[in-house]
């Protein structure tokens, strides 16, 4: 069970599909990929070759459940695409920064700054990402 607290946005698959940022989700990396992420991972996954490499693997992990039974990680990769690509790389990113505690990785921490449109939210009521109905290419 994903908690629902737990900071979550959409990414555009082959449908819109949430993620979210979790221990277990942390465990999944570390099995598929043989590493485990840091609190530098979103800027570390940012670096070329390597971010197309574990970009999957971080999504898929980061998966519900029944999406994850539905969707392998080859799967999730095949879905990647220069048209996502963009937006599943924001979501990623918006998710991962918005699971780190307040200020961490920042200078002068987060404090009185409202989420930029895209970022992923830390209340329960609201997700992120565009929705398939706004997204525009």
């Amino acid at each position: 069970m994903i908690p629902e607290n737990a900071p979550r946005a959409t990414v555009l698959l082959d449908r819109p599909r949430e993620i979210r940022f979790t221990l277990g989700a942390l465990r999944r990396v570390r099995e598929q990929a043989g590493q485990m992420p840091t609190t530098d991972a979103a800027a570390d996954a940012t670096a070329g070759a390597v971010f197309l490499e574990t970009l999957p693997v971080y999504l898929w992990a980061m998966l519900g459940p029944q999406d994850r039974k539905e969707l392998s990680v080859e799967a999730v990769a095949d879905l990647l695409h220069p048209g996502n690509l963009a937006q599943a790389t924001a979501a990623f990113s918006a998710v991962f920064a918005a699971s780190m505690p307040e200020g961490a990785g920042e200078a002068g921490g987060a404090e009185g700054n409202a989420p930029a449109a895209g970022q992923a939210q830390r209340s329960t009521s609201m997700t992120s990402g565009p929705s398939a109905a706004s997204t525009s290419a």
